[in-house]
């Protein structure tokens, strides 16, 4: 009787194989580009020409205005709140307990008023995290 031998591990990295990740960073980028061309048509600008053209997009420029339409801003962040629900994740941080507890509690008071839904989230950051994954994957992409 012959031991059938496992096959061997294979581990990929960025750095040493490159083509690998080559699909899932294009992939990634054309599903960002996707989704901020959607915000962008809804509203109401011209649509993206191409994707190196992503960061100057209205979808993410409203983000880093000083004045934006109030409606047109909460539109684009109940938008990505829906479609891009992790950049909340990773611009937020509790400083404690008790702040925890407070946000908790403010968002348990404003279900169903949908002014006050998307306050938590901070444009700013969204717009600084938005600009740090478009170079990320920019960068990795070339």
């Amino acid at each position: 009787m012959q031991v059938e031998k496992l096959p061997v591990k294979t581990f990929y990295t960025l750095k040493e194989t490159p083509w690998y990740f080559g699909a899932y960073l294009n992939q990634a980028r054309h599903n960002l580009f996707l989704v901020l061309n959607d915000l962008t048509i809804k509203l109401g600008t011209k649509p993206i020409p191409n994707d190196d053209q992503v960061i100057s997009c209205k979808a993410v420029s409203i983000l880093n205005e000083l004045n934006p339409d109030p409606v047109l801003l909460e539109k684009a962040m109940e938008y990505y709140d829906k479609k891009l629900p992790f950049l909340f994740a990773m611009h937020y941080k509790y400083s404690n307990e008790e702040e925890k507890h407070m946000r908790k509690e403010a968002r348990e008071k404003s279900k169903g008023i949908k002014s006050q839904k998307n306050l938590i989230g901070d444009p700013h950051k969204y717009y600084e995290i938005m600009k740090l994954l478009i170079n990320y994957l920019h960068q990795a992409r070339n």
